[in-house]
């Protein structure tokens, strides 16, 4: 099997992404934002700047939780990015004159992308787990917070359909996840 490109992957009113977006591939979050600010110097920056989302919450025996969770949470399959919080704090630290908003932990969640919450910002970057599927790739997902703060199961899985439905109206977006350079 081979693996699919993230550049073909469907997206609403398109049968793949190329179709309707650029898509522009870098080797980092830091060199992407120069790239960006290089090429898009004419746009008026978004009034809410970048929107950091990292290091969310997988399991029930995640130390953020403490000792009050609420239950035993089936999926302990992903294990907490050690970087990932390092990486937005990073990112964010040279955006000097931007603003910057960082959603951790519990509000690195599924929720958040889905919501009207996301308006007005002009970068999003996410970190965290992804599962590419070769065979299908509209079975490709992003996995965000599966635990709410009291340690409740929540739908954390963005799946290809959930982000081929957001209506977002951004000038760059950053993937930093596991097999998302498969293609």
């Amino acid at each position: 099997l081979e693996p699919v490109p993230f550049e073909l992957l469907p997206v609403h009113g398109a049968p793949a992404l190329i179709d309707k977006y650029e898509v522009i591939e870098a080797p980092s979050a830091a060199v992407a934002i120069a790239l960006s600010r290089r090429r898009d110097k004419r746009i008026a920056p978004a009034p809410r700047g970048v929107l950091l989302v990292a290091d969310p919450v997988f399991d029930v025996d995640d130390a953020r939780l403490g000792p009050h969770a609420a239950g035993v949470h089936e999926n302990g399959r992903f294990a907490r990015l050690a970087f990932s919080r390092r990486e937005a704090q990073a990112i964010a630290a040279l955006q000097p004159t931007t603003p910057v908003t960082m959603m951790l932990d519990f509000d690195a969640s599924k929720q958040l992308l889905t919501s009207e919450r996301l308006g007005g910002y002009g970068v999003l970057n996410i970190s965290t787990h992804s599962v590419a599927d070769a065979r299908d790739a509209s079975r490709s997902r992003l996995i965000l917070s599966l635990v709410d703060r009291a340690g409740s199961p929540r739908d954390g899985v963005l799946s290809a359909a959930d982000v081929s439905g957001l209506h977002l109206n951004l000038s760059m977006v950053v993937l930093n996840a596991c097999d998302t350079a498969l293609g």
